[in-house]
């Protein structure tokens, strides 16, 4: 009875385990414009600091990258940069990317401050990122 009871256990929570293995498939440009406005609200709150702010940012692009590109997650997103503007993009998309990279390696390795407006333009550039990868797909 009592090994019964615990092969009963133990196949429900294997189904259970099975079940919460499989998330629901999210676009991986909606993900990542979702994680940009998260980001950007805990910056103009407060709630994270600058480096933090700009960890977040290469992990929503990493995120991105290896959905979209297969960009392996462990490489940094800086190495990408150069490759990342297709031709045809708006020339801000590009400078702002450059930008962006600049700014937050002097800010989470060097630990120079940065002004926030600053940074909110680096979160609007990695959305206009997105949103021209999206529009030349």
């Amino acid at each position: 009875m009592l090994a019964m009871a615990l092969l009963w256990w133990l196949l429900r929570r294997l189904r259970r385990t099975e079940e919460e293995e499989e998330p629901e498939w999210v676009d991986p440009a909606v993900a990542a414009r979702e994680a940009l406005a998260r980001l950007r609200r805990s910056l103009e709150q407060g709630d994270v600091d600058l480096a933090a702010f700009y960890d977040g940012l290469e992990e929503v692009l990493r995120r991105y990258l290896a959905a979209r590109r297969g960009w392996p997650r462990q490489r940094p997103v800086r190495e990408f940069v150069g490759e990342a503007v297709a031709p045809g993009d708006p020339e801000h998309v590009e400078l702002g990317l450059r930008t962006l990279q600049a700014r937050a390696g002097l800010v989470r390795f060097a630990h120079v401050e940065a002004a926030a407006a600053a940074a909110l333009g680096d979160a609007d550039a990695c959305l206009a990122w997105v949103d021209a990868e999206e529009e030349a797909a």
